[in-house]
């Protein structure tokens, strides 16, 4: 591999007349280290005193271009794969304009401060967003406006606070975002009904707790960069469903623990509380077990064999153990005395 770069590496020279060299990269071409033969991606650099051209390859194939051509203050970047064509150019370092395939945005400024965006395609515009700030130079609001179905939406920036909000012109239906102190709200409405309210709060132990909240209020808490800790529903503010993630030190999950309440129209309650424990081993379950009102009514788990054997309890005590195959019921044993097997 190291002797076919290398040659890559000449005849590129030879033909564009520049500078070439060969480093080893990854998979969005960035340099690791002068090339040594053993990295799955590598980056040939061709380079003169107005073009710099970079060739990344993987497996030695070529996968990406990307070619940087400067001069005075403006510089322009092409890059292209298999799928798409990106073009860039900057002024003084500044982005002025990209192309994405066929879709254009223009960026407008004035005294070093983006006051607006125009996305377009084939010279239709598609959208358009305003900026607006400060006597003090902070960013206050954006407005933006599509043309296809004139949706709007304003974001307002007030400090530690953020407000956005998304309209269709003259209807019933928009969307609101709020963030104050932290707390992110984002409210739904149709037709001037409240059809979603969800409030996303970032607690102090870099924990996440993002709650839906309508008459089945759902909460999920994160933690450690975004890591599924517990969900809870609520139903009419009581809690009906809660489901406890564990993990292990490399954040495999190794356990689920699963309470239900069942409502019940003859005491016009939750009296009922079933329990659920799922282990896992290797990504995969290993074992079930379920309780109702803190007693054990059933487990299953999969020999070596990958049969299922499920026990079933009454009062707590085993009366009954199924063998399956699949979904195919091959031996039944209870536990009571003078029965047989099946």
């Amino acid at each position: 591999m190291k002797k076919k770069a290398f040659l890559i590496s000449i005849y590129l020279l030879c033909c564009f007349n520049l500078f070439a060299t060969t480093y080893n990269s990854n998979s969005i071409g960035q340099k690791i280290g002068e090339y040594d033969g053993k990295s799955e991606f590598y980056l040939v650099e061709e380079a003169n005193t107005t073009t710099i051209k970079q060739s990344l390859y993987k497996n030695n194939q070529l996968i990406q271009t990307k070619t940087i051509n400067e001069k005075n203050d403006i510089k322009t970047i092409t890059i292209e794969d298999s799928s798409s064509k990106t073009y860039q150019v900057f002024n003084n370092d500044i982005l002025i304009s990209e192309m994405v395939n066929n879709i254009k945005t223009v960026y407008n400024y004035e005294k070093n401060k983006l006051i607006s965006k125009i996305i377009s395609e084939s010279n239709n515009i598609l959208e358009v967003d305003k900026y607006f700030y400060l006597s003090n130079g902070k960013l206050s609001s954006i407005l933006k406006v599509k043309n296809d179905s004139e949706i709007y939406s304003i974001i307002n920036f007030n400090d530690d606070n953020l407000s956005i909000s998304y309209s269709t012109l003259n209807s019933k239906d928009y969307k609101k975002s709020q963030i104050t102190e932290g707390i992110i709200n984002s409210i739904e409405y149709k037709d001037d009904k409240l059809v979603n309210n969800i409030e996303v709060e970032k607690t102090t132990d870099e924990s996440l707790i993002l709650t839906k909240q309508d008459k089945n209020s759902i909460k999920k808490e994160y933690y450690n960069k975004g890591v599924l800790d517990k969900v809870e529903t609520y139903y009419n503010d009581e809690l009906i469903k809660s489901i406890k993630y564990y993990y292990n030190n490399d954040y495999l999950l190794i356990k689920t623990v699963l309470e239900e309440k069942d409502y019940s129209e003859l005491t016009k309650s939750y009296d009922k509380i079933t329990q659920t424990i799922t282990d896992y081993e290797n990504s995969k379950i290993s074992k079930v077990q379920v309780y109702e009102n803190n007693k054990l009514v059933s487990s299953y788990y999969f020999d070596r064999n990958n049969y299922k054997i499920e026990d079933l309890y009454q009062n707590g005590t085993l009366y009954c153990t199924i063998t399956y195959d699949g979904d195919n019921i091959i031996d039944i044993q209870y536990r009571n005395e003078g029965s047989d097997g099946i």
